[in-house]
């Protein structure tokens, strides 16, 4: 049997991170909403390994993985596989050290258990630790909640 390893050849995924998550796979954010970010990276990683499986080597390798990509694309962009899915992802992100080490499980499934108009959606709650496992964020908010500019951008001004 051969030493080639065609998630870490072609995808960048090392054996560590083995075997992937489907997020991983498509090379995105965990727990990515937007629909468009996953069809999109879907259809990338798609025509990469199509273009892999034209060739003369690793073409059982190629296919293989085409048809996980495929699998993950139809689970994430599939609402009620998504839901299942992430709530399997978000109980693994529960368990790793790294996310009790992050924060508080306490105010974590306090937040779970409660949600309200201010509450952050669970992928923004999550980022990236380095190597690419998922892991759940320090801070309590998000830098996306208001910026100077955007203060600025909803003011009108009086004509004169």
């Amino acid at each position: 049997m051969s030493d080639f390893d065609p998630y870490y050849k072609w995808l960048g995924i090392p054996p560590e991170e083995q075997p992937p998550t489907h997020y991983r796979l498509l090379g995105i954010q965990v727990l990515e909403q937007n629909v468009e970010v996953i069809e999109s990276a879907a259809n990338r990683q798609m025509a990469y390994l199509q273009e892999l499986s034209g060739g003369d080597d690793h073409i059982d390798e190629a296919q293989r993985l085409l048809g996980e990509v495929a699998k993950a694309r139809v689970c994430l962009l599939t609402a009620e596989s998504k839901a299942r899915y992430d709530a399997e992802i978000a109980a693994s992100l529960d368990s790793l050290p790294e996310a009790e080490e992050a924060t508080d499980t306490a105010d974590v499934a306090d937040a779970a258990e409660e949600p309200s108009a201010e509450s952050e959606p669970a992928a923004e709650q999550l980022e990236m630790k380095r190597g690419g496992r998922p892991r759940r964020s320090s801070s309590g908010g998000s830098a996306r909640k208001t910026t100077a500019g955007r203060s600025r951008a909803g003011r009108t001004q009086k004509s004169g």
